[in-house]
């Protein structure tokens, strides 16, 4: 297992641990932690994460910013990633492209 693994499963098993992760993970990468991001599960195979709807958040058209979308689309897919190299050392991952297409508003519960 990764450092991401083992940290996401102790935390799992403990009362109030995964908002203890999501703690961790918003201190780590501050950027993200500004969505208020909460990791409801983590694999080498899959990652979710959900957000929701915030004042913050919102644009003036009384749904969550775009970029707010983006930002929880690029720290789902980010963490996935450093996850699985975790468990292959010989490769690294650097992102030259993120690209996101919106279809509708978007309201309350968010996963990605």
């Amino acid at each position: 297992l990764s450092k991401y693994d083992k940290l996401f499963i102790f935390l799992q098993s403990l009362p109030l641990g995964l908002y203890v992760y999501a703690g961790i993970i918003s201190i780590v990468a501050p950027y993200s932690g500004n969505i208020s991001p909460f990791v409801r599960h983590l694999s080498r195979t899959k990652c979710e994460i959900t957000i929701t709807e915030r004042w913050w958040l919102q644009n003036p058209f009384s749904s969550i910013h775009a970029i707010a979308l983006a930002n929880l689309g690029e720290q789902t897919s980010g963490l996935l990633m450093i996850t699985a190299l975790q468990y292959n050392q010989a490769y690294r991952g650097i992102v030259t492209k993120i690209e996101c297409i919106y279809i509708k508003k978007c309201k309350g519960l968010i996963t990605a």
